[in-house]
């Protein structure tokens, strides 16, 4: 992501985070394969996609020399992709379909930066998504390596 420094203690950042897992789907199926079916790696029958773009404000509670540690939220704009089974109407058979949709969540983030060099930073980035049809969304945790622009 690429961030912008408003003051000393606030910033304004945009981001942008994806990622894809695996799942049981007994809701868009219109009959669930049973569990046991082989193929069905891990006990799963579909798949998702998930991607995040977010612009956040945010401020910085930790000001030291070398460490810092900010927290920040604001508006994300999710799009998920579904691949999921659906049997024919009296085919008989079952195939893999898919779908989408778009929606906008509340990004929660949090960043402890550690500056190793007058323009290199490291750190440790991690947040989640509250989003309006389930509560909590892409929870994330990872390293971050930042060039800082002066």
């Amino acid at each position: 992501g690429f961030e912008y420094l408003i003051t000393k203690q606030s910033s304004l950042s945009a981001d942008y985070t994806s990622g894809q897992y695996r799942y049981y789907d007994s809701v868009r199926v219109t009959t669930p394969i049973p569990l046991s079916t082989p193929g069905y790696e891990k006990h799963t029958n579909a798949e998702a996609r998930s991607t995040f773009f977010s612009i956040l404000y945010k401020y910085k509670l930790l000001d030291k020399k070398k460490l810092s540690f900010k927290i920040g939220t604001g508006v994300s704009i999710i799009t998920e992709s579904f691949t999921y089974p659906v049997d024919l109407p009296n085919g008989g058979f079952t195939f893999q379909t898919s779908g989408g949709k778009a929606d906008l969540s509340l990004p929660l983030r949090f960043d402890l930066d550690y500056k190793i060099s007058k323009n290199f930073e490291i750190g440790i980035i991690g947040g989640t998504y509250i989003y309006p049809d389930y509560p909590l969304v892409g929870q994330h945790l990872g390293f971050r390596f930042s060039y800082i622009l002066k």
